[in-house]
């Protein structure tokens, strides 16, 4: 099965971002969007795991269940690898060490399990869309450049397992595991 382990935003923070996600799709540039139901933070892609590792990653996962919820910002959009040269287009929150912190305690235990150590740093970010081709990908780039683009105040409110079914239309996420942080 193909997992991964995502953070979830409140509704608010989501639909600010799917407003922003609309505003870049009038480009018409040659992009996949993320669909507003699999819109996340990931914070650990697992890849192809068998079904003994997962239900061992949903034991480890137990010990985050008296997290917080984590206030933030979304102040960002870019693109990875760089703007000029965009292939996957983004979002970004501040207050990132909080973030981290919960990041490198997930590889923390998860390394119990024999799952190697992200190589990349961590960067705190919402993918909006892959980049499929380089059509109308300058109307993209000086779109993002212009946005007026306005702080908005973002809760992370749940961790979530999920497994991806890859399919025709696009991924399929499901939920094996949820946890939803406790308010403050």
């Amino acid at each position: 099965m193909r997992c991964f382990i995502a953070l979830l935003l409140d509704k608010d923070a989501n639909s600010y971002i799917l407003d922003l996600q609309r505003e870049l799709k009038e480009s018409s540039a040659d992009v996949k969007w993320v669909e507003p139901q699999n819109i996340h933070l990931t914070l650990k892609f697992l890849g192809e795991i068998p079904e003994k590792l997962a239900q061992d990653i949903k034991i480890k996962l137990e010990d985050f269940k008296e997290e917080k919820v984590i206030k933030t910002k979304i102040f960002e959009i870019g693109g990875f690898p760089s703007l000029e040269n965009v292939r996957v287009v983004w979002v970004g929150l501040k207050d990132e060490k909080m973030i981290k912190d919960l990041f490198e305690r997930l590889e923390r235990k998860l390394q119990q399990l024999n799952i190697p150590k992200e190589k990349r740093d961590f960067k705190a970010h919402i993918t909006l869309g892959r980049v499929r081709s380089k059509r109308n990908i300058d109307k993209l780039i000086r779109k993002i450049k212009k946005m007026k683009f306005k702080e908005k105040d973002a809760s992370i409110e749940k961790l979530v397992f999920f497994q991806s079914t890859l399919t025709q239309r696009g991924p399929i996420y499901t939920p094996l595991y949820e946890i939803s942080f406790k308010r403050i």
